[in-house]
């Protein structure tokens, strides 16, 4: 698929060996003391150790001077006041950053010397940048933290940031691709030992949670067609060539058959292969950083997902693996509102009438009965479908 998706057009990174590196990279991280904001370290061990770790021959004192040089203490402008920075964020400005909104503030020379001396050395590797000291830069989690103790420890372990992207309506148009506009939808963080059903299972979506089947009325008992995802369990994860197909529930089917099966008589696309999910761990994939992949389920609704990050576990995050893998951002979504009244939220969709000015309408249950049913019977041509919001979680 690289040949027809080159890599370069997005910026991706090359294959990472995931498991390989982050085993070798971790040795290293062993020995550097965790800085902890609440306590105190030895600027001298501290130091010593982050040389012993990137084995360069550079003195000491040259050390100690690079620490205080890059402090951050020296980017400020002239007549700025350095000593009253606010630590939080007002409530009253609306920002889309991945910055947390409030963040602890510690000994800045000790935690700048760390991301500067292992930005030097990831000129021999990309992922070298994972080691830069994101803990007091990182989002934390918002959920609850389980009683009992951990089992990670910092550096035993690597976290994957991966974007979900809502799903594209895709036609063709003149013979040229048309399609909505790619968006983000929201982002989980997996672990390495995590494996792609739990990911799967990590993935929201509003086709899982409703079918969009016509009924009759606004009346129509609509339980049967509740939980999408135990009447369709199928779907898959399509990775560097490979589709790693779902078979947990014994309903499911092969999606990736018919694909590959098109694919190679059609498209002469070569080398595909078909494996099941369950047993594939995070670890052992090598994908691209920032390359795409396809998720699919419900027959034909395909999200693409980017691994975008890869760092190692720090003592800043979550040490319980059964936190993972955990959605750690949403998109925010307006709600729909009904096409005729804009008070009330949208649970309908008339398609195809005859008497509304557009072809697919939003309507809330009170204005579907007004307009086109009496005594419960249909007002001219239309079909009904139930509406389901786009960004439920749960």
């Amino acid at each position: 698929m690289e040949e027809i998706y080159p890599p370069e057009s997005y910026g991706a990174s090359g294959h990472l060996f995931w498991k390989t590196y982050f085993e070798k990279l971790s040795k290293g991280v062993e020995t550097l003391p965790i800085v902890n904001v609440d306590g105190e370290i030895n600027e001298a061990e501290y130091l010593l150790a982050i040389k012993k770790m990137l084995n360069v021959e550079i003195p000491y004192t040259d050390i100690k001077y690079l620490s205080k040089t890059c402090s951050p203490v020296h980017l400020t402008c002239d007549g700025e006041d350095t000593k009253n920075f606010p630590m939080e964020l007002p409530e009253h400005i609306n920002s889309t950053s991945k910055l947390p909104s409030s963040f602890i503030v510690g000994d800045t020379n000790n935690l700048m010397v760390n991301k500067c001396l292992l930005e030097v050395e990831s000129q021999l590797h990309p992922l070298q940048l994972c080691l830069g000291n994101k803990r007091n830069y990182h989002k934390k989690l918002d959920f609850t933290i389980p009683a009992t103790p951990p089992d990670l420890s910092p550096g035993s372990e690597f976290i994957i940031s991966v974007l979900i992207y809502r799903p594209v309506a895709f036609r063709f148009f003149n013979a040229k691709n048309a399609s909505e506009k790619l968006r983000f939808n929201h982002e989980i963080l997996v672990l390495g030992q995590n494996t792609l059903t739990e990911l799967r299972d990590a993935i929201v979506c509003s086709a899982d949670f409703g079918l969009c089947k016509e009924v009759e009325s606004t009346s129509s008992d609509l339980r049967p067609l509740a939980n999408a995802k135990s009447i369709y369990p199928s779907g898959f994860i399509f990775i560097d060539d490979v589709f790693y197909n779902d078979f947990r529930d014994p309903n499911a089917i092969d999606y990736s058959f018919p694909i590959m099966e098109w694919a190679t008589k059609e498209k002469k696309i070569k080398n595909l292969q078909a494996k099941s999910m369950e047993e594939v761990s995070i670890s052992n994939l090598t994908p691209r950083l920032g390359y795409p992949y396809v998720y699919m389920h419900q027959g034909d609704c395909e999200h693409l997902f980017v691994f975008a990050d890869a760092r190692l576990l720090d003592s800043s995050d979550c040490l319980h693996s059964e936190c993972y893998p955990h959605v750690l951002k949403l998109n925010r979504s307006a709600n729909k509102m009904c096409f005729m009244c804009s008070v009330s939220f949208a649970k309908w969709i008339c398609v195809g009438s005859n008497r509304l000015p557009q072809h697919k309408v939003f309507l809330c249950t009170d204005c579907c009965n007004a307009y086109n049913y009496v005594d419960g019977k249909k007002l001219g041509n239309f079909k009904l479908y139930p509406y389901y919001e786009k960004h439920v979680i749960v």
